[in-house]
């Protein structure tokens, strides 16, 4: 098997090949074909 790659690892985030975390809650990267970034910005209300 494949060394796990990380991705990114920072604030309680981590993204690898093969998982992503957060908030203690793991998620396999498995079937995941694609993935995009955006930003939300915060209302200035």
């Amino acid at each position: 098997m494949a060394e796990e790659k990380i991705f990114l690892e920072e604030g309680g985030i981590k993204v690898t090949n093969a998982r992503f975390i957060t908030h203690g809650k793991t998620h396999s990267m498995g079937g995941i074909t694609s993935v995009s970034s955006y930003k939300i910005e915060p209302s200035k209300k």
